[in-house]
């Protein structure tokens, strides 16, 4: 590991060090970018299991890349074009003569943990590459949706679908700190699909409608969507500065939908103190 910044000396010294390292190298991180050849040699080392990187991907890709790779974490907005660079890399397929073909193991394939930059916007176009992820346990874009000047959230209850069930071995979901805009695209269904997708997630940050959301509960229970179905032992639900303003009988019907949603629900992290009585009665 080494540097904050675009330093040329730190550059070439951090480039030289990279391509003297062997099939022993299993973690690198480097905020400095590299040089091309250098970022070839990390792409091909065979035991490289976590990787940091700061810059974008090459002008030039081999044909056999990041076998063993299982822990990404992509540091600036320039390095996300990786994203949808591993999403759609072909599978390696080696010809031997007249020996069978060999494939090697798709990156889509080992990849556990994805971190991704602090301004990334959550969208269909993002959310197209991460569905080819299918192992993933940990999902993390973990920031304030105020540096990219207003919510970063643009996905629908149909998006969380999707993500839910091609996502289904998740045990860390974090889709950005919740902010106080009040996301119309996504409500307490889209906690439902996450809920039974994925039944080993025990974290979970993400966006979701509370102007409807006592009607958007009475529905659920009304219903009786996902009832009946094995659900996930989340216990604490980061709701960042979500706003929630409802009183008297309003209380009791959200308390009985998260119940429903998340039977082992016990408390939320909240920024503004307004689902602090939620919170308590949920432990009564």
């Amino acid at each position: 590991m080494c540097g904050w910044g675009e330093e040329e000396p730190l550059k070439d010294a951090t480039s030289s060090f990279v391509h003297q390292r062997g099939s022993l190298l299993r973690r690198f991180r480097s905020c400095v970018p590299l040089s091309e050849a250098a970022i070839h040699h990390l792409m091909q080392l065979p035991n490289l299991r976590s990787l940091i990187f700061a810059q974008g991907p090459p002008r030039t890709i081999p044909p056999s890349i990041f076998t063993s790779l299982e822990r990404l974490r992509l540091h600036e907005l320039a390095a996300l074009p990786w994203l949808h660079l591993l999403a759609s890399h072909k599978e390696f397929i080696l010809q031997n003569g007249s020996a069978p073909a060999t494939s090697h193991v798709n990156i889509r394939k080992t990849l556990r943990y994805i971190s991704c930059p602090l301004d990334t916007t959550i969208d269909s176009t993002f959310l197209s590459s991460i569905l080819k992820f299918r192992n993933l346990v940990a999902l993390r874009l973990g920031t304030y949706c105020y540096r990219v000047g207003g919510c970063a959230f643009h996905l629908t209850d149909d998006n969380m679908e999707k993500l839910a069930a091609s996502l289904h071995r998740l045990k860390s979901l974090q889709l950005k700190q919740p902010c106080g805009s009040n996301s119309r695209n996504t409500t307490v269904a889209s906690l439902i699909s996450i809920s039974i997708h994925c039944p080993d997630l025990t974290d979970l940050e993400t966006h979701f409608n509370t102007l409807t959301i006592v009607g958007d509960i009475q529905r659920l229970i009304d219903g009786g969507y996902g009832r009946n179905s094995a659900k996930c032992e989340l216990r604490r639900l980061v709701v960042g500065y979500i706003p929630l303003k409802v009183h008297g009988e309003d209380i009791e019907t959200i308390v009985v939908g998260f119940k429903v949603i998340f039977p082992c629900l016990t408390d939320f992290t909240d920024f503004n103190g307004h689902w602090r009585e939620l919170g308590s009665k949920l432990r009564d």
